[in-house]
């Protein structure tokens, strides 16, 4: 019984993808990108501070992480231009705010 239980326990978070957790907070406006304006860089992405088991965007490495899943097959590269955190104030000792961040995509 207990074997069964972990096995339906694994399927489910089998489908938790780090990419399909990602697409969900892409259609919640949680995360976001679009088309530089300017021609030093390619995309302009915005990413909420928010809670999650997943990751943690106040990490530069989760930040990168997110990009890569975000942009995938546009930009398979993508690098860090520049990033700036706009806080929204603290919920609790955490910081909320989104990073607006510039990527390129080196050819």
């Amino acid at each position: 019984m207990k074997y069964i239980a972990a096995v339906l326990v694994g399927l489910v978070l089998a489908g938790c993808t780090t990419k399909s957790i990602i697409n969900g907070a892409i259609q919640r406006g949680t995360f976001s990108f679009s088309r530089a304006t300017s021609s030093d860089y390619d995309f302009d992405v915005k990413l909420e501070r928010v809670r999650d088991i997943n990751w943690d965007v106040a990490n530069k490495d989760d930040r990168l992480m997110i990009i890569k899943q975000m942009l995938g097959s546009v930009c398979p590269n993508p690098k860090i231009i520049d990033e700036e955190f706009i806080s929204r104030g603290t919920t609790w000792g955490f910081k909320a705010g989104s990073y607006l961040i510039k990527v390129s995509c080196p050819k």
